[in-house]
């Protein structure tokens, strides 16, 4: 997921970043710090994990030896994603990359993932309507919505364990980035992600 957090100016004042993360956050709406959005009480999560953490090194990554069924059969056959491995989804606007995510985290019913749909800088609208789908096919049992509003510019991008709490649960993570830097706003820049962790 793409979690957003200001920088304290000076190292004295820098502290260490936790968030919550665990399936207590699973069928949720919240914003990048874990504080819910959905009109429900805070979600009680028994973990917590560094936002500003190193990356694992290559030798403790495990192979790619599964397949991530994005629901696209001619994407399945042609570009075949497998668990755990990012894959950009490029386009220009209008191009249907927000509908191949949708599809991909509709495609996991039933399948043990976990999905994190993460919408940064979109539209009130399109994130009450993304929300409003996922909920009507039931993806919500098994997806956690993080939504980053417009106004938020510091993006740090973040795997899906980041949520899950742990890489081992083929976490899946679609980044819907959009209007957050001058790339963007030219067109140059916009990218969504699909993958794991």
């Amino acid at each position: 997921c793409t979690l957003l957090c200001m920088s304290i100016a000076g190292p004295a004042l820098a502290d260490t970043v936790d968030l919550p993360v665990g399936d207590e956050l699973t069928g949720r709406v919240i914003d990048p710090t874990g504080a819910p959005l959905d009109g429900r009480p805070p979600p009680h999560c028994a973990g917590r994990r560094v936002l500003d953490r190193p990356s694992p090194p290559m030798i403790r990554r495990d192979f790619v030896n599964e397949p991530l069924y994005t629901g696209v059969r001619i994407l399945d056959a042609l570009v075949p994603v497998g668990r755990g491995q990012r894959q950009l989804i490029v386009g220009d606007k209008g191009l249907g990359r927000s509908a191949l995510a949708l599809d991909a985290v509709l495609a996991q019913a039933g399948n043990g993932v976990r999905c994190v749909y993460v919408l940064v800088g979109q539209r009130r609208s399109a994130v009450v309507s993304t929300i409003d789908l996922l909920t009507r096919y039931g993806a919500m049992d098994y997806t956690t919505v993080v939504v980053g509003g417009a106004g938020e510019h510091r993006a740090r991008p973040v795997g899906g364990e980041d949520v899950v709490g742990d890489p081992h649960r083929d976490p899946i993570a679609v980044h819907g980035v959009d209007g957050v830097g001058p790339r963007e706003r030219s067109g140059l820049g916009r990218v969504g992600r699909l993958g794991g962790a």
